[in-house]
């Protein structure tokens, strides 16, 4: 990866890094040559500590979007978190959220990566008899080996989620299943009312015809799009591209939008969270899983 790196901005001259993020060199290799990194997941400590990371799919921040979203829908006086262990980013922005709601009893509880029976892990949830439980791991199938686990010892208090590892079989999951739940949204999915997601369709659709695509829920597709089709938007309001104008470019961007993110503030530095000093963007679209698909509540994040 560093040596494409360097090939790429010493002899290719690429305007951009687009998508991913910026671990193993590309954050340094980045800033020594001026390249801005356009919509990493922003979640890699070399993504939220760099100024040249344009971070738009606030991948850990999704935690802090679906606790306050899950503690306005249901109001719970305690609340379960779950979490990988030592996720310290993940967890922080979830207590964030709970604590902007109004929810200040808050457990945590812990996965190690290498769990594969989750059936302890309800027991856990249910022993401290919370209002409301949720939480993110990856990857998507976990998250759902988890649910069906609780489903299974008839937990059945609301589920507080965000959609950015939430794979189809998590929604069929949660839709059949008839728990109350509420889920972050952190892009208007719903071609009637946003029409650039209709364009997202219409593409996946032209491109991926045999449907092969795993999951266009899950975020690692649709920001990888969504980074391709903003940057080419952005590019084009400049009459010359290269690295230092569209680095000038994006730098000063202040309320950054399309009609599926909520306004972005790149120029933030000191966000909320200490782990995710430039993750200050604590926004998304409500929404819920019924009828086995994702439901936007509001087109107003």
């Amino acid at each position: 990866m560093v040596a494409g790196a360097r090939k790429l901005v010493n002899e290719d001259k690429v305007v951009a890094f687009i998508g991913g993020n910026s671990n193993d060199g590309l954050a340094e290799i980045g800033k020594r040559a001026g390249v801005v990194n356009w919509f990493p997941m922003g979640c890699a400590a070399s993504d939220v500590s760099n100024e040249l990371s344009m971070i738009a799919a606030l991948n850990c921040a999704g935690a802090g979007q679906g606790t306050y979203l899950g503690g306005i829908r249901f109001k719970p006086r305690k609340a379960v978190y779950v979490a990988f262990a030592g996720n310290t980013p993940y967890i922080e922005n979830a207590k964030l959220g709970y604590r902007n709601a109004g929810v200040q009893d808050v457990s945590i509880v812990e996965v190690p990566p290498e769990t594969t029976d989750y059936a302890p892990i309800i027991a856990q949830i249910k022993a401290q008899d919370p209002d409301v439980w949720g939480g993110m791991i990856y990857t998507p199938e976990k998250l759902t080996s988890l649910i069906r686990a609780a489903i299974d010892q008839n937990l059945r208090i609301p589920l507080v989620l965000s959609n950015n590892v939430m794979e189809d079989a998590t929604i069929e999951l949660v839709s059949d299943s008839g728990i109350p739940n509420s889920v972050a949204l952190e892009k208007g999915e719903d071609a009637a009312r946003f029409p650039t997601w209709q364009q997202y369709e219409e593409q996946l659709a032209e491109y991926d015809p045999d449907g092969e695509i795993k999951t266009p829920h899950d975020g690692s597709v649709t920001t990888d799009w969504l980074a391709v089709w903003t940057f080419a938007q952005e590019a084009r309001k400049l009459d010359i591209v290269n690295a230092q104008t569209f680095r000038e470019h994006t730098s000063t961007l202040t309320d950054f939008q399309t009609d599926l993110l909520h306004p972005i503030d790149f120029t933030i530095t000191d966000g909320p969270v200490l782990t995710a000093p430039r993750q200050a963007n604590l926004w998304a679209f409500p929404g819920h899983i019924a009828d086995r698909k994702i439901v936007v509540d509001s087109t107003q994040p």
